[in-house]
This record gives C-alpha cells, sequence and structure tokens, in this order.
C-alpha cells in the first residue's frame, strides 16, 4: 500500500511524463506563403519551437507530418527551406520514417537538438488537403445564348493567397489563367459563340520557391451554345417574269450569326435551293424560268451547331408568275413545181410536183410541237418541232392543195397548253402542166381528124363499092413522142373517073 504522500508524488510524476510527451509531440507548417496544411515544419520540445532539417527528408517523412496534421496524403516533400528559412533551434535532423507512424517524433533522428545543418535547409511539406479540388460554376446557368456574356467561376476551400486558377475546355487546348487573391476567380466570355460550346473544368496552383502545385480538376460543366434566330425577309427582282426570264430573289436575317446557309423553296412544289453565305444575306438566281417556278416561295436561315442545326422561322411569302408568250412562226415553201409569185404569200404550184412547207420558230421558245392548218377543207397536220422547225411534204400536188395555208406552235408546260398565233398566211393554187396541156390539145385534134376521116368514109362507101373504099384506102395511125400522124394511101385516078 502507498501512503497518500506517495500515491501523490506517483500522480505528479504521471502528469509531468504526459505533459513532457504532448509538448515534445506538437508539430506545426509555417512559412513564408504557407497554410494550414502546407509550409516549413516545425516541432515543439521543451516548449521550444524548432524546425526539422532536409537531411534524409522524403514522401514517407511527408507522410507522418501529413496524417498528423489531418491535411491528408503527402504530395511533396521539399527541401532548402521551400517556405523561407526558419529561425532559432533546430530541433532534429536525419529524420528516417517509414510512413506508419502517427508523430514525426516516433521516426528514427539523430536526437534532439543534434545536428549538422543551417536554417537554409529547413524540411517543408504540401499535404493534399491545401489543394482541394475546386468547385465550377456558371452565370447564367443553363443554355446561353449566342452573343451572351457568360461568367464562369472558379472557387475552393483551401487556405490560399494569390494563387493562379486555371480554366480549361475537356475536348480541346483551351485554356485561360486568372490570378487571384483570394479563393475563387472569375473568367467572363463577354460575346458566347458556338466555339466556346462543350464541357469545362477549373483548376488552381500553388506556386512555392519556384515550384508550382497544381490542385485536381474540378468535377466537369457543360456550356450548351444555343441560337434564336429572327424571322427573314424575301424579295424577288420580278413577281410576273416571262418564260425563259432570269429571276433574283434576295433573303436577308437581323443577325450577327455569319457562315450560316439559306435555304429557298417553293411551298407548292418541290423546288429547294440552298446557299451558303458569310453575311446576312444572299441571293438565289434562277436563270431561266419555267412553269414549274411558279408558286409562293420562302426562305430560311440554317446555322450548325456543335451538336445540332438550328434553324429561322420561314420568312414571308413571295408569289412567282410565269407568263408564256410564244411569237408566231414562220412558214416557207419549197417545190421544184414553184414557178409563178403572183403576190406576197401567193404561189402557184405546178400539178403532180411535190411541195413541202416548213414551220420554223426563234430558237428561244420551249420544245413544241407545230400545226400546219389549211383552208381549203378539213385538214390539219402536226408534228414534233426538231431543232425549233418542223417540215410537211406533199408528194403530188393536186387541185384539192389549193388554199391558204398558216402554221401555229403549240407548248405544254406542266399542265398548261400555250399556243401562238397563227403566220402569216401562203395561198398555194395549182396549174396544170404545159407539156401536158399541149398533149391533151393535140390528142384532141388527132381525135376529132379521126372522126371526119371516118365519117367521109361513110359518104363515100355510099358512092363506090364498098370493096374499093376497103381495098384502096388504106389509115395508118402512128404515135410519135405522144403526137398522132395520120398517112393515107392515094388511090389511082382512075378510080374516081
Amino acid at each position: 500500500m502507498f501512503s497518500k504522500k506517495q500515491s501523490n508524488s506517483y500522480v505528479l510524476t504521471l502528469v509531468s511524463c504526459l505533459f513532457s510527451s504532448f509538448a515534445s509531440g506538437q508539430i506545426r507548417l509555417a512559412g513564408s506563403g504557407s497554410t494550414r496544411c502546407s509550409g516549413r515544419v516545425e516541432i515543439q520540445h521543451n516548449g521550444v519551437w524548432g524546425t526539422v532539417c532536409h537531411d534524409s527528408w522524403d514522401l514517407n517523412d511527408a507522410k507522418v507530418v501529413c496524417r498528423q496534421l489531418s491535411c491528408g496524403t503527402a504530395l511533396h516533400a521539399a527541401k532548402s527551406a521551400l517556405f523561407g528559412q526558419g529561425s532559432g533551434t533546430i530541433w532534429l535532423d536525419d529524420v528516417a520514417c517509414l510512413g506508419i507512424e502517427s508523430s514525426l517524433t516516433e521516426c528514427d533522428h539523430r536526437g534532439y537538438g543534434t545536428h549538422n545543418c543551417n536554417h537554409g535547409e529547413d524540411a517543408s511539406v504540401i499535404c493534399s488537403e491545401s489543394l482541394v479540388k475546386p468547385n465550377i460554376s456558371m452565370d447564367p446557368a443553363g443554355e446561353v445564348l449566342w452573343g451572351q456574356e457568360l461568367r464562369i467561376t472558379c472557387s475552393t476551400a483551401a487556405e490560399l493567397r494569390g494563387e493562379n486558377f486555371l480554366l480549361q475546355r475537356s475536348s480541346d487546348s483551351f485554356r485561360q489563367t486568372h490570378n487571384s487573391s483570394s479563393r475563387t476567380a472569375t473568367f467572363t466570355i463577354s460575346k458566347v459563340n458556338f466555339f466556346h460550346d462543350g464541357p469545362y473544368q477549373c483548376q488552381y496552383e500553388k506556386i512555392v520557391s519556384g515550384q508550382t502545385f497544381t490542385s485536381p480538376l474540378s468535377e466537369p460543366l457543360s456550356i450548351s451554345v444555343t441560337v434564336n434566330f429572327s424571322k427573314p425577309t424575301l424579295s424577288v427582282s420580278s413577281a410576273e417574269v416571262s418564260w425563259g426570264q432570269e429571276v433574283w430573289f434576295t433573303c436577308s436575317i437581323p443577325t450577327q450569326v455569319f457562315g450560316g446557309t439559306f435555304i429557298l423553296m417553293n411551298t407548292q412544289t418541290l423546288f429547294v435551293k440552298t446557299q451558303t453565305s458569310s453575311t446576312n444575306s444572299t441571293n438565289f438566281l434562277i436563270s431561266k424560268a419555267d412553269i414549274d417556278h411558279e408558286g409562293l416561295y420562302q426562305c430560311q436561315y440554317q446555322k450548325r451547331g456543335p451538336h445540332r442545326d438550328f434553324t429561322s422561322s420561314p420568312s414571308n411569302s413571295v408569289r412567282l408568275s410565269v407568263n408564256v408568250s410564244l411569237q408566231a412562226p414562220n412558214t416557207s415553201l419549197t417545190s421544184p413545181g414553184l414557178e409563178v409569185i403572183r403576190g406576197p404569200g401567193r404561189v402557184e404550184i405546178t400539178r403532180v410536183h411535190n411541195f413541202t412547207f416548213t414551220c420554223s420558230i426563234n430558237a428561244e421558245s420551249p420544245q413544241g410541237r407545230f400545226f400546219l392548218l389549211f383552208s381549203g377543207y378539213d385538214m390539219t397536220n402536226s408534228s414534233l418541232a426538231v431543232n425549233h422547225s418542223a417540215s410537211f411534204t406533199f408528194p403530188v400536188a393536186d387541185l384539192k392543195h389549193q388554199g391558204s395555208y398558216s402554221c401555229v406552235y403549240q407548248v405544254t408546260l406542266s399542265a398548261r397548253t400555250v399556243t401562238s398565233a397563227k403566220s402569216a398566211p401562203i395561198t398555194v393554187a395549182v396549174k396544170q402542166s404545159l407539156l401536158l396541156l399541149i398533149s391533151a390539145v393535140f390528142g384532141g385534134i388527132l381525135l376529132l381528124l379521126l372522126v371526119v376521116l371516118f365519117l367521109v368514109c361513110l359518104v363515100r362507101r355510099r358512092k363506090l363499092p364498098a370493096n374499093l373504099c376497103q381495098n384502096q384506102t388504106a389509115l395508118r395511125t402512128r404515135e410519135n413522142g405522144g403526137d398522132y400522124e395520120v398517112e393515107y394511101d392515094r388511090l389511082p385516078e382512075e378510080a374516081f373517073l
């Protein structure tokens, strides 16, 4: 049994030992730019604070310090007074920790106050809690309109002052730096465009004696850029044009989002035309207007974004009308029997000869069909135009072909049929061939002679014996080139005496 005095002495001794142990185990981080979890290592022994020499100082030693201070894991075991030189006592040298100790004083060392160093060799640590993952936010939140101002804020709970904050885009090499004397930094993008679309992260750097230590990256923040286009305006060079004429459409939109595509469309057909422009307007050319181009037109503006296309609402409607006006065709007549011209548009054709009408129209006219009209009787011939002309041939001219001829040209475009005016008429008269007329007259005369001779023979036969008339009179007929010759054998004069 201990006496009361002995018991009190024992308690005092135990408290003294515990206090001495606690005093020897205290540790702190100090120096220029230091924080709770980064700085020059100092320990307290016998109530006096002193530094640690960097001989044999490594990451295992730094691990023990960071664990003892509840500062996470060790990032760096710094030497050569990284956070500036201390003053006073150098307590420890040649510290050799295994990295599992709970206190730096539990590690092997040369003994308190035993060293061969100066304060230029003070040891330091940087722990992970001094470089925690920062937070990132944006204003306005959500989708950002093209041209809008955007502010991205990077903040940290770490005890830092005068550090660099970095903003970077995860998808490419975009990177911005901002120096801040506080725990936050704001990056401002004055006019957002599609280039700024994408995921962003931020981090910060701590620079100590020329060495840079970087925090982990923040969580990603996605910026989505959108565009709200105004309604474009559409105009046309002329609302009514002739077939084959050129037409200009102009589409414009009040926007600064250049490099997009303008779309011109006929709302009543499948006609669509696109054109890229580096400005806020463009012109569409229809070089030769056709019936198919008729209808209501609208235009739109479209810009391709990183993830989708942005398209304006349709413009006002503009109507285009296409008129087809055909000139009267030209008509010409050719024939080997074309001999007499009796006045403008009046010709004579020799009978039995062939003749050909040719209808033609200017080369600017659309493809169509020619019709040859005849006033003499109900006859209409038609033929497709080949090289803007067509021919109508009559193998043998006859009296029934006499009359007035003219051409018309007809075009069918879409569901519309357009017919030209009649050409200037050509009046045809068919005449007999002179050779045939002479042959017919001569043949008639010959026939008449034969009849007369026949009658004379009948009269004389009444006066003369029948056999005399039959024997002595000889009639011979011979055809010579279409003419006829009649020869008589003369009878002896005695027969008539």
